[in-house]
């Protein structure tokens, strides 16, 4: 099968790209749907700009081509096709947003090849998921990174990119939850941490996501295509069940089942859990010192006061009688006192 956008991408001879094998063989199969399309291109990271270069040829309809790059030296970057353009900033500024919106507020694809740090491909997708047309794809690149420490990631790191994008997943099976709480909530956490302004409108349109090695592809759809719909039952011979021609039309919803509540495994709920043990713990412990500080004044006070009294018992002038020198040993072996 012919791949054009991979025989554009190796024939490539301009400003310089740089690509995961797979990507290539995978872009096509991504990228076909849109190319006989007017549409509208964002990519986040762009290097040398090659990347744009290469879009350009192979959506040979595209109406913008926009890049944009944190890196200063972008601004030296032209290019021959008028189509493409640069933004250089940060991605995740409200004066980058409105300048990339200046250019044009709708988009039907964008590609995050940014930093690759989980914080800000999080805020990344919760910031431009929203200018994404209907059936518009939103692809980030070279995951692999957030299973990295220095970009903020980890296999089981709770606020990594890929951690995030798991939950996004679970978005797209809301109506089986049945645990009467919005998508947001599922999200609450990111929403508090990075400041984020996801919402429920965005949410529900979330059609689709696709994982591959590196590679994560959401695509956004109308709320009521997002839905699992009726049930559809052909056929009229139904010699091994019995009664299913009854489920014709019916709804997901019409389905009683058991529910698990299960939310106290959630991962933030359980963090919430082991901050406030680690803060009981700490509250014991300084109890514990505290009584070991008060043990030790008082402990100086019975010595003291046991020195006055062995001090007393042995002059002229005053003699312990047999009980008070009895107490006197006793206190001289609980605190070791030498005679």
């Amino acid at each position: 099968m012919n791949n054009e956008l991979k025989n554009i991408f190796l024939n490539h001879k301009g400003k310089l790209s740089d690509k995961w094998s797979l990507y290539l063989e995978k872009w096509d199969q991504i990228f076909s749907p849109f190319r006989d399309r007017e549409i509208n291109l964002l990519e986040i990271g762009i290097q040398n700009g090659g990347s744009l270069e290469i879009w350009a040829k192979y959506f040979d309809k595209a109406k913008k081509i926009i890049g944009c790059d944190i890196e200063e030296k972008c601004n030296k970057l032209t290019f021959d096709d008028s189509r493409i353009s640069v933004v250089v900033g940060d991605a995740n500024t409200d004066d980058i947003e409105k300048e990339i919106k200046n250019r044009t507020p709708e988009l039907d694809i964008i590609i995050d090849d940014g930093s690759h740090i989980s914080s800000d491909i999080i805020k990344s997708f919760a910031r431009y998921f929203k200018l994404l047309n209907e059936d518009g794809i939103y692809i980030i690149e070279d995951l692999h990174a957030s299973y990295w420490k220095e970009f903020e990631g980890g296999l089981y790191t709770p606020y990594s990119a890929m951690a995030f994008l798991k939950r996004l997943a679970d978005i797209t099976n809301f109506e089986h939850w049945r645990n009467k709480k919005y998508r947001v909530n599922h999200l609450s956490e990111y929403n508090k941490k990075f400041d984020l302004d996801l919402n429920e409108l965005d949410l529900c349109r979330i059609h689709s996501i696709l994982f591959l090695n590196s590679l994560c592809i959401i695509q956004k759809g109308t709320p009521e295509n997002n839905r699992l719909g009726t049930r559809i039952v052909v056929g009229c011979e139904e010699v091994v069940t019995s009664g299913f021609t009854k489920l014709d039309g019916t709804s997901i919803g019409d389905n009683l089942t058991l529910l698990n509540d299960d939310s106290q495994m959630d991962i933030f709920m359980l963090l919430n859990q082991v901050q406030t043990m680690n803060n009981q713990i700490e509250t014991l412990t300084n109890q514990i010192e505290d009584y070991e500080s008060e043990k030790i004044f008082y402990s100086q006070q019975i010595s003291y006061l046991s020195e006055k009294i062995l001090y007393y018992s042995e002059s002229k002038s005053w003699r312990l009688t047999k009980p008070l020198r009895d107490i006197v040993e006793l206190i001289r072996k609980i605190l070791n006192v030498k005679k």
